[in-house]
């Protein structure tokens, strides 16, 4: 959705790339007036918000627009001006653009925030360093990209000998002995690039020896969260531990499946929406709180406004409250599925399409965790034509494994018909399955064959 800060932060970008060039004083001022004429035309309730937004944005870069300001008829060229414009022509500059892959609008930014890098006295060291940093991180996939994050957020260390490109030595320790992918690195490197191999070794031995992890473990809880190495031990993820125990969570299970809770906020977060689980379905028994936040631990991450949204979807196709409590104390996962993306297509398909009552899905909610793709629409459009469909359970067409289903109802896998083709037909019938059909219409779905 294009709200006020997309169209405030696209202004102030370009506000920053007009600083540069000429005519900057019009620029700004007709950007700021087409701003604010945007929001008081279509935002009136934003209006406040869009003006102050738009005045920071304005004023964050005013002092450079006129620093650049024609001097004939402005009289403003100064010696910060010259100072700008030297460092932007400077061997420096150029080479970082030649030789390392930076943009114009990137060194421009990094003169601006940075200076000092391209003080003249300082030139030849910089370019020193960064022939150390191509030797250091030789190999590292991505690299220029990780050079102008580093340079952007550490530009101490390639200005002087007082800092070593050792302190980096995390981010090849994370690549070479946990195997985060790169783009997962890059984020890294933008939040804790100093870490020492000590401190994140000190962080994975935590995960090992109080969640009982193996190394293989270890690498995915890095590999989808590396900003959990700059999170103290003791006074972060073991509170976090401890608190889950408390309420009969098995921590182990649970961190495993969503490791955002080892460093999500106790007070804000994880304690207040483990009571409106229990206030919610009425888990009076802790045991039972337990199991079910055990089997969906994101129910302590996503926000009781999500889960509502699919409590109120399921209560319009016919659940009744009972029901829903009674398939989250058994299966909670269902809460974890998105309305548009996963329980409208599957009620509508299971529901509409093939007839199955709200009551025989309730009774079998494990059958809303299948695939559409992959599990459910194979096996009950093969079914079609051959026997009663909704006259037999859910339970005797979803869980069984291929073999056993082929042989059960005498089909032959060669026969199934692919998702994309059913759907398309289906999609102008059944209003829920409308999204799923333009979405697999631009991608490329093969035959359903083989059920997982």
């Amino acid at each position: 959705m294009f709200t006020h800060r997309h169209f405030g932060r696209m202004l102030a970008s370009e506000i920053h790339r007009l600083a540069f060039s000429r005519s900057h004083a019009t620029v700004c001022s007709t950007s700021l007036y087409h701003y604010h004429h945007h929001h008081s035309c279509d935002h009136h309730g934003h209006h406040g918000r869009c003006e102050n937004a738009v005045l920071r944005c304005f004023s964050s870069v005013a002092n450079v627009a006129a620093l650049h300001v024609d001097a004939a008829p402005m009289m403003m060229m100064g010696p910060q001006t010259k100072a700008v414009q030297d460092a932007i022509a400077s061997p420096l500059s150029q080479l970082l653009q030649t030789k390392y892959q930076f943009s114009l609008a990137s060194v421009e930014q990094l003169v601006k925030d940075h200076p000092k890098l391209f003080a003249e006295e300082a030139i030849s060291f910089v370019s020193k360093r960064l022939d150390e940093f191509m030797v250091f991180f030789d190999g590292f996939p991505r690299i220029f990209i990780l050079l102008r994050i580093l340079l952007e957020r550490h530009p101490d260390v390639f200005l002087s000998d007082a800092h070593s490109l050792s302190v980096f030595s995390g981010i090849l320790h994370m690549r070479k002995e946990y195997n985060v992918n790169v783009d997962r690195m890059l984020k890294y490197a933008t939040i804790n690039a100093k870490m020492s191999v000590e401190q994140i070794e000190a962080r994975a031995s935590f995960l090992r020896s109080a969640l009982d992890l193996s190394h293989e473990k270890v690498c995915k809880i890095f590999e989808r969260m590396p900003q959990i190495v700059g999170y103290n031990v003791q006074n972060a993820m073991q509170n976090r531990v401890d608190f889950l125990k408390s309420i009969h969570v098995d921590a182990v299970k649970a961190c495993a499946r969503v490791p955002q809770l080892l460093i999500l906020s106790l007070e804000r977060r994880m304690v207040p929406r483990a009571e409106y689980v229990r206030q919610r379905f009425g888990f009076t028994d802790d045991a039972l709180l337990g199991k079910v936040l055990t089997r969906a631990p994101s129910l302590l991450y996503v926000s009781p406004e999500s889960v509502e949204e699919r409590i109120q979807f399921l209560e319009k196709k016919g659940f009744s409250m009972e029901q829903i409590k009674k398939m989250v104390s058994v299966v909670p996962q269902v809460l974890n599925l998105s309305v548009e993306g996963q329980l409208a297509p599957k009620m509508g398909y299971i529901h509409e399409r093939f007839g199955f009552s709200v009551d025989a899905i309730a009774s079998f909610p494990t059958s809303l965790l299948y695939s559409l793709e992959r599990r459910i629409h194979p096996r009950l459009q093969a079914l079609r034509g051959r026997v009663e469909v909704p006259y037999y359970l859910l339970t005797a067409i979803l869980p069984p494994s291929d073999a056993l289903f082929c042989e059960r109802f005498k089909i032959d896998p060669q026969d199934f018909v692919s998702l994309e083709k059913d759907l398309a037909d289906l999609g102008h019938q059944h209003p829920d399955l409308r999204g799923l059909v333009s979405e697999n219409r631009s991608t490329k779905w093969k035959t359903a064959t083989r059920f997982s």
